[in-house]
């Protein structure tokens, strides 16, 4: 009866789950709720009597079946799971798993959370050079900001979460942004452009789209590549070192904070290098810098062609 009470409550939790059992030596669906139909984009007559590993890439369900050895020993487990969609597309989720017994059938409750978005900024974006990005719902509300990147740490003089991003547009900019998600939409491509900001003469970002299960617009990625700053005597741009330090940061998942921790320099000069306010940095500064982030100085700051 408890088990039967806890399936009830997951149908009135918006959280995607599933419940697949143990039959004939398959894990096979049994229920779902409809966050789950659309986390996966197939209908409740689609998924139920579906066997799991029809929905999982290989390399996710092998990860399955290697859980429920070592579930033997323990009921509750976090692991990644990667289901393909009915559209094809490969939707990335942090799963919890429960397993329980309903009289002679093992049982397995599985809830998820959808981290599509942030395991392509982890594995895709965080290559790249880029100053920091938000994560926009279809109507350009921010829904979540990523300072530098994951994994590295930032300061903004304003909440931008739950604002919407046209707020920090400057109005003469805003009709041409718009086209652009609308074209992004359409094409369902990545788009760049120069907008203004009210805080900032001028942004260069790069607009990603992101669609569901369905192939229904879910969230952009609006990623931000450079900054042009207001200043009395007209914009500075962040610096290719900033810049250079910046992405090598991300690559080495080592926050502001941290790098101030390890070499003793102090926070405010790191930020200073961050922003490009600092250019050409002492010696020691940057020999202790390149060598927590595993480079030679000149990698970072080519006035260093000595070193």
């Amino acid at each position: 009866m408890e088990e039967i009470d806890r399936l009830q409550l997951m149908q009135l939790i918006r959280i995607p789950f599933c419940k697949v059992d143990l039959i004939n030596g398959g894990w096979v669906i049994r229920q779902s709720n409809d966050e789950f139909k659309y986390l996966t984009g197939y209908q409740p007559n689609e998924l139920i009597g579906r066997e799991f590993n029809e929905i999982l890439t290989e390399q996710s369900y092998a990860k399955f079946v290697r859980l429920q050895r070592r579930m033997m020993q323990q009921s509750n487990a976090f692991t990644e799971l990667v289901y393909t969609a009915q559209s094809g597309r490969k939707v990335y989720t942090e799963a919890h798993v429960s397993t329980f017994q309903m009289g002679s059938t093992m049982s397995w409750l599985i809830t998820n959370r959808d981290r599509t978005i942030e395991h392509w900024i982890e594995n895709k974006l965080m290559a790249t050079t880029f100053v920091g990005c938000f994560i926009l719902t279809s109507r350009y509300d921010i829904k979540k900001v990523i300072p530098y990147g994951p994994g590295v740490e930032g300061t903004y003089e304003h909440h931008y979460e739950e604002m919407n991003l046209l707020e920090l547009i400057q109005p003469k900019s805003i009709p041409a942004l718009i086209q652009a998600f609308d074209a992004c939409r359409r094409l369902e491509r990545q788009r760049t452009i120069i907008v203004g900001t009210i805080n900032y003469a001028a942004l260069k970002v790069t607009i990603y789209p992101f669609f569901d299960a369905r192939g229904l617009l879910n969230h952009y990625v609006f990623a931000i590549h450079e900054i042009q700053e207001k200043q009395n005597a007209g914009t500075r741009t962040f610096t290719e070192s900033a810049a250079t330090l910046r992405s090598l940061m991300l690559r080495s998942r080592v926050s502001a904070k941290r790098l101030s921790e390890q070499t003793g320099i102090s926070k405010t000069t790191i930020s200073k290098l961050l922003n490009g306010k600092i250019t050409k940095p002492r010696r020691l500064t940057a020999e202790l810098i390149a060598r927590e982030l595993g480079v030679r100085p000149n990698a970072i700051w080519q006035s260093f062609r000595s070193i």
